[in-house]
Formats: structure tokens, C-alpha cells, sequence
């Protein structure tokens, strides 16, 4: 278990990139990142095919999470507005799959 948690993301996408320096700029230390050309050996439970789909959440507690969910909980360490996304996502089921929706489509399209 990595001693925060982790925001394991593609280090090959400029778009992946990005918008990990933007959610570091947010979240400062509370948050560690790393990228899924290195972290694979660490996190053998995570499907090598689910590092190329999205980015990996590895929380403190070892919980493992991705896509929109992943980044909600990143962003929930440091704002209001994380912790509300991660908040409804648990609590709306529509809005969880309406942000995993969005979140997938714009994965897609990244390269």
C-alpha cells in the first residue's frame, strides 16, 4: 500500500500529462502520482488492460478505484467541489454513470 494515496495515470498521453499537472496543482502533496509504465509491478491486482483504459486510485487503505471515480476521489483530498463529485457520485447512481459516461468518451478520444 503506497504510504497516500495515488494517482497512477499513462505517462506515453500529452493529455494524460496534462491534466495530472493541473490535478497536482490542486492537490499538492496530499495526493501521489506516478505513472502506469511504472507502477505496474507495484499493483500487480490491477489488470494490466485497466492502466490503458483509465487512471488507477490506490487509496491509503489499498482500495483501488478508476476513471471518474478516481479522479473525484484525487480531487476530494484538497476541495470543496471533490469532495461533493466524489459525494454525489456514491450517493446518485445517475450521476456516477453519467461522469463514468464522459469520462470514457473523452479517454477515447485523448491520442
Amino acid at each position: 500500500m503506497p504510504d497516500k494515496p495515488l494517482l497512477i495515470y499513462d505517462g506515453e498521453c500529452a493529455f494524460c500529462r496534462r491534466q495530472i499537472r493541473a490535478c497536482q496543482e490542486v492537490t499538492g502533496a496530499r495526493v501521489g502520482y506516478e505513472t502506469s509504465q511504472a507502477a505496474r509491478a507495484r499493483f500487480p491486482q490491477i489488470p494490466p488492460a485497466e492502466f490503458s483504459r483509465a487512471v488507477q486510485w490506490v487509496g491509503s487503505d489499498g482500495a483501488v478505484c478508476s476513471g471518474a471515480k478516481a479522479i473525484f476521489s484525487a480531487l476530494a483530498t484538497a476541495t470543496w467541489y471533490g469532495r461533493a463529485g466524489l459525494f454525489f457520485y456514491q450517493k446518485a447512481p445517475v450521476f456516477a454513470h453519467l461522469t463514468e459516461w464522459l469520462y470514457a468518451r473523452v479517454a477515447t478520444r485523448r491520442k
